[in-house]
């Protein structure tokens, strides 16, 4: 992955590392309060890939939008790095889960609307 730059807020917010990959895919990677632990592995962070049109098949735009939870269910897996299953999902703390699912809603907005907003590329 290049072209990354390091967001970072206030103490208390944890800094937001993004960037592009070589096919012009945007990413994101999202550090977990509570790491994600996989047999011998723990992941303190996820990247979040910029999901593509067949990312979305099985749910809608619009219930992305709305940050419905089902629907993230289904794009979440698709889009992550490593792989966040349904059932890691479910067991997510609710800051973790907020945090990636606000991330690929934030996907859907226009450069000028996350401009706005006060969210950089």
């Amino acid at each position: 992955m290049s072209d990354t730059e390091l967001q970072s807020g206030d103490d208390e917010a944890p800094a937001f590392e993004r960037g592009v990959d070589d096919n012009g895919r945007a990413w994101v990677k999202v550090p977990l309060q509570r790491p994600l632990q996989r047999a011998d592995n723990k992941y303190d962070h996820v990247i979040v890939r910029a999901p593509l049109g067949s990312d979305y098949q099985g749910t809608s735009l619009s219930a992305i939008h709305q940050a419905d939870y089902n629907a993230l269910c289904v794009v979440i897996p698709r889009i992550t790095e490593p792989v966040i299953h349904k059932q890691d999902l479910q067991r997510m703390p609710s800051d973790d889960l907020a945090m990636i699912s606000g991330e690929v809603v934030a996907f859907l907005y226009t450069r000028a609307q996350r401009r706005q907003l006060g969210l950089t590329e």
